[in-house]
C-alpha cells in the first residue's frame, strides 16, 4: 500500500511534465496481473491443442482374464510441451482434467462408455478355440501423429459378476448448531433438526438362462441375463465362478441434530432433533433357468438377493434436557421435548430365488 501511495504521488507530479507518464503508469499497474495470468494453466482441457502437445497415451487396467460382457477401465493422458499432464480420469484432486469429448476413441469388439471410463466387451463373442481381441485406439482430433493403441485379450478365463443391486440411500444432513447468546443485546438460537436419510432402492428382478457347451473338448458356460432395463450375455470356462447380486440398497443414516446455542454458562437453547434413518430396499427376485449339464456346476454359482439394512437414526443435539439447572429444562417457562431420530427398518423382504431345470 505504501509503494502504491508513493508511486501515485510520483506519477501525479511527473505526469504534468511528461504526457507519456500516464501510459507508463497503466502498464506498471497491469504488469503483475499480466504475469499472474500468463503463469497459470487451465485445470480442465476440453479439446487437445495439437501444436502444444508432446504425446498422448492410453492406459488400460491390467486384466488377467476377460470374458464377453465385461468392462475394462481405461484412461487417456496428454503431456504438454511444457511438461504438464492432463488425464481423463483423475486419481488425485490436483490432477488436471482432460474431457473425453476432446479425444477420439475407436474400439473393435467393444463399445466405449464415456461416463464410466470403460470399454464394454461385446457380449456376442463366442469362444472358437482361440482367444478374441479387443482393440482400443485413441488419437487427438486433427493429428495423425498423436495416436496410441492397445490390444486386450478376451480369453474366457475369468470369474464373472453380474450386479444389479439397488443403490443405498444418501445420509441426511446434520443440523447447524445454534448461536450463543451475547449478553442482553443478542439472543442465542436453537440447534437445527437433522434431515432424514434416504431409502435404499430395491434390487432388480432377473431372469438368468444358463447352458453348457463344448468347444474343442473344452466345456464352457453360456449365461444370458434379462432385466427390465435390458439384457447381457457372457461365456466362460466351466471351472470359473459366476456371482449374481441383486441385493436391496441400505437406508441412509439420519443426520444429527445441531447443538443449541449457549443461553447462559450452564444452559443451552434447545438442541435439534435427529433425523430418521432411511429404510432398506427389498432384494430382487432371481429366477434361474439351467440346463441339466450346467447344473452340475452349481457349486461355482453364487446368488445374492438380501434385503438392505435400515439406516442409523441421527442423535439429538445438546441442549435443554442435558444441561445443568432448572434453566436448562425451561425456556421462558415452556418445557421443550428433544428426541433422537427413528432408525430405518430393513428391507421388507429378501428376494426370492427360483431354480428351474430346462
Amino acid at each position: 500500500m505504501l509503494i502504491c501511495f508513493v508511486n501515485g504521488m510520483f506519477f501525479a507530479k511527473t505526469s504534468e511534465l511528461n504526457p507519456y507518464f500516464d501510459l507508463m503508469k497503466s502498464i506498471i499497474y497491469l504488469l503483475p496481473v499480466i504475469v499472474l495470468f500468463s503463469s497459470c494453466s487451465p485445470r480442465v482441457m476440453n479439446y487437445i491443442p495439437v501444436h502444444k502437445v508432446d504425446n498422448i497415451k492410453l492406459e488400460v487396467e491390467n486384466t488377467n482374464g476377460l470374458n464377453p460382457g465385461m468392462a475394462i477401465r481405461i484412461r487417456s493422458k496428454v503431456t504438454m510441451n511444457n511438461g504438464k499432464e492432463y488425464v481423463t480420469r483423475q486419481e488425485y484432486s490436483n490432477d488436471r482434467k482432460l474431457n473425453w469429448g476432446g479425444v477420439k476413441v475407436e474400439v473393435d469388439n467393444g463399445s466405449f462408455n464415456e461416463n464410466n471410463h470403460t470399454i464394454i466387451v461385446n457380449d456376442d463373442l463366442k469362444y472358437t478355440g482361440i482367444p478374441d481381441t479387443v482393440t482400443i485406439k485413441i488419437n487427438a482430433p486433427g493429428s495423425n501423429i498423436l495416436v496410441d493403441m492397445k490390444k486386450v485379450i478376451v480369453d474366457y478365463n475369468s470369474d464373472f459378476e453380474f450386479n444389479v443391486s439397488g443403490k443405498s440411500g444418501g445420509s441426511g444432513y446434520h443440523g447447524s448448531h445454534g448461536m450463543d447468546a451475547q449478553g442482553d443485546s443478542i439472543e442465542g438460537s436453537c440447534g437445527e433438526h437433522g434431515s432424514a436419510g434416504r431409502d435404499g432402492r430395491a434390487g432388480m428382478d432377473i431372469d438368468i438362462y444358463i447352458q453348457d457347451t463344448l468347444v474343442n473338448d473344452k466345456e464352457l458356460i453360456m449365461c444370458h441375463f434379462i432385466t427390465d432395463i435390458g439384457d447381457r450375455k457372457t461365456m466362460f470356462f466351466s471351472d470359473k465362478k459366476l456371482v449374481v447380486r441383486s441385493n436391496g440398497g441400505n437406508g441412509g443414516h439420519g443426520g444429527n441434530g445441531g447443538d443449541g446455542g449457549r443461553r447462559t454458562q450452564y444452559s443451552r437453547y434447545k438442541g435439534g432433533n435427529g433425523g430418521n434413518g432411511g429404510h432398506g430396499g427389498s432384494g430382487g427376485n432371481i429366477t434361474v433357468y439351467i440346463s441339466e449339464n450346467a447344473s452340475t456346476h452349481l457349486n461355482h454359482f453364487d446368488f445374492e438377493n438380501r434385503a438392505g439394512k435400515g439406516g442409523r437414526a441421527g442423535r439429538s443435539g445438546e441442549g435443554i434436557q442435558n444441561t445443568k439447572g432448572v434453566v436448562g429444562f425451561l425456556i421462558d417457562g415452556i418445557i421443550f421435548s428433544k428426541k433422537d431420530g427413528v432408525p430405518g427398518h430393513a428391507g421388507f423382504t429378501d428376494g426370492k430365488l427360483s431354480l428351474i431345470h430346462i
